[in-house]
């Protein structure tokens, strides 16, 4: 099984830039196989998704990209996040599980509306993705503990030098969590949820106000 890309990539520009180099790295991996959306954006009441990406051993995964250098970090704790940015900063976990609530929500409405018998919503498991930084970096940065163990549920530079890293590293998610809520036993394999997911998430209905 190749890779399955189930949106276009990211615009090459630089409000995307981040986004955009991500997803050729994950495109050009020749030891990757799965299915990926970038920029989900067309769902209502459902914030911009950065990346959503199915392993049927590894699971469905939301993840969310900080595409920062390390230096561009002001501070973060478990709660705060501040960079230099001139505008607000939103905590990235706080902003990958927005997201997921809020996809969860989507996919249960459409179920009941729809009257989909027989069909749930995949567990799906968050993360952020840190593309410039590595793992090793970051931890001689942020020295906090709590940092430290929030940290071991992320994903890193390291992660990306090939589609078995890459897999490895979220299939980490399932002993460290990201917020400790641990997966169902039967949550990885493919179940008839991800039929729901693959409809919804690569519709092509225009930008939705949120």
């Amino acid at each position: 099984m190749n890779l399955l890309v189930r949106t276009p990539l990211p615009e090459d520009q630089e409000k995307y830039r981040g986004e955009y180099r991500v997803a050729k790295t994950l495109t050009e991996f020749k030891d990757l196989d799965g299915e990926v959306w970038f920029q989900i954006n067309n769902l209502a009441t459902v914030p911009e998704l950065d990346l959503l990406f199915f392993h049927k051993n590894a699971g469905l995964y939301l993840i969310e990209i900080k595409s920062v250098t390390l230096d561009y970090i002001v501070e973060y704790t478990t709660d705060t996040y501040k960079t230099k940015s001139q505008y607000r900063d939103q905590h990235p976990v706080s902003q990958v599980k927005h997201g997921s609530i809020k996809l969860r929500e989507y996919l249960q409405r459409v179920i009941g509306e729809e009257k989909r018998k027989n069909t749930q919503v995949p567990f799906l498991q968050n993360t952020v993705l840190w593309p410039l930084i590595t793992r090793k970096e970051w931890r001689e940065r942020f020295t906090d503990p709590n940092v430290r163990i929030q940290s071991e549920s992320f994903l890193f530079k390291d992660d990306l030098a090939n589609g078995r890293l890459f897999i490895d590293g979220l299939q980490r998610l399932w002993t460290r969590p990201l917020g400790g809520a641990h997966a169902p036993q039967n949550a990885r394999g493919e179940h008839i949820g991800m039929d729901l997911v693959r409809e919804v998430c690569s519709r092509k209905i225009g930008r939705a106000h949120v």
